[in-house]
């Protein structure tokens, strides 16, 4: 199955500006999305730069006329793993996808500030459409502030009211009825605020989240709407553009270290080592003669490692295992950092090492020592 550079999941301003880039770039790439265009469609007039106005229509519109329309793959992802070398990305479709790296541009589930009750949540992409209205901005983190001072000047009234002292919303007369901690007040245009959740579960990576970041881990961005931090329009065209950017040139790094740790080509081939995620499998894998690896997703070497342990295994002979440090602790192992490689013979340690080996380095030493070991017995 080909292994891409690039996957961008989503086809909102994002992701489309994502793939914008990469056709640029001429990389090897997928656009995977069940829609193109996403809620930005529904925008009358966005403001992208200054003086810059156009519909999310014609936004939109001049986005795929820059992107390579065979690199377009309509399908939704419902589940991704990103815990190893080779990412790969599970379709409603039952296809699967699999790549180096991975661009989340997936929008993000909107929460409702009241059950029921559905409102918009950025009021700067919708600028030009508030001048001279009366608009409430509910909030949940004090950070959202800010959204207040850019409207100043445009909006004729900006209210900003905590979630948790909204009692009740309702339509009248084409305008919303609010009540705020026993005081009701009408507004023309209401919006809420909120850190939204990525629409795609991760799964078999408990840890990861948007947070305040865009990489979130080696080769793994979470962009546009699923970033908390860049909800405008501007924002989340800058946000694909700086992904696909980044994304680029960390495969291309990566590909670099392979070539200088022996490894060849980054994931070359989708065969995967076992993987130890409990203490008891971290046991019955060292009970014998095996090179076990402790790694984590967070561990931009340990990308590059696993494809010199494929190679490795394959000259030994030997077992070669990849400890999860997420779910196994490494501390009762005295493993201090990661990678951390251990050899054991016949259930006992034999040779440690921190930080990716070169693969000549690797197999001699394990080759010296398994053959010491069987001498000596």
């Amino acid at each position: 199955m080909k292994v891409h550079d690039v996957i961008v999941v989503g086809g909102g301003l994002a992701g489309l500006s994502a793939a914008w880039m990469l056709t640029a770039l001429r990389s090897d790439f997928l656009l995977v999305a069940e829609e193109l265009g996403g809620k930005i469609l529904e925008s009358p007039r966005v403001m992208m730069y200054p003086f810059v106005l156009m519909s999310g229509r014609e936004m939109v519109d001049w986005l795929l006329a820059r992107v390579a329309r065979d690199r377009v793959v309509r399908d939704r992802i419902v589940r991704a793993e990103l815990g190893r070398s080779i990412r790969v990305l599970y379709g409603e479709s039952g296809r699967e996808y699999r790549c180096r790296a991975v661009i989340f541009a997936t929008g993000g589930v909107e929460r409702s500030v009241l059950k029921g009750v559905r409102l918009k949540s950025c009021p700067l992409c919708e600028l030009p459409s508030l001048r001279g209205k009366e608009v409430l901005l509910i909030y949940d983190e004090p950070h959202f502030l800010s959204t207040a001072r850019g409207l100043k000047g445009v909006a004729r009234k900006v209210d900003v009211a905590w979630s948790g002292d909204v009692e009740a919303i309702a339509r009248r007369d084409g305008r919303y009825v609010v009540r705020v901690s026993g005081r009701e007040r009408e507004y023309d245009d209401v919006f809420y605020l909120a850190e939204p959740e990525p629409r795609v579960p991760i799964e078999g990576v408990p840890h990861i989240r948007p947070d305040y970041k865009l990489r979130i881990a080696p080769l793994v961005y979470v962009v546009g709407d699923a970033h908390p931090l860049k909800p405008l329009a501007i924002f989340a065209v800058a946000s694909g553009i700086e992904a696909a950017l980044e994304a680029v040139e960390e495969v291309d790094a990566y590909r670099a270290l392979a070539h200088v740790f022996g490894a060849g080509e980054v994931a070359p081939t989708t065969s995967s080592l076992p993987e130890v995620r409990s203490e008891e499998e971290l046991r019955k894998a060292a009970s014998g003669t095996s090179l076990l690896v402790w790694h984590s997703l967070y561990c931009g070497p340990c990308y590059v490692y696993e494809e010199v342990l494929k190679r490795a295994a394959k000259e030994l002979g030997v077992p070669v295992y990849l400890v999860d440090a997420e779910r196994v602790d490494p501390r009762p192992h005295g493993v201090k950092a990661l990678p951390t490689t251990i050899l054991y013979v016949g259930g006992r340690e034999r040779w440690r090492r921190e930080g990716v080996v070169p693969l000549a380095k690797l197999v001699e030493e394990v080759r010296r020592r398994t053959t010491t070991a069987t001498t000596a017995a």
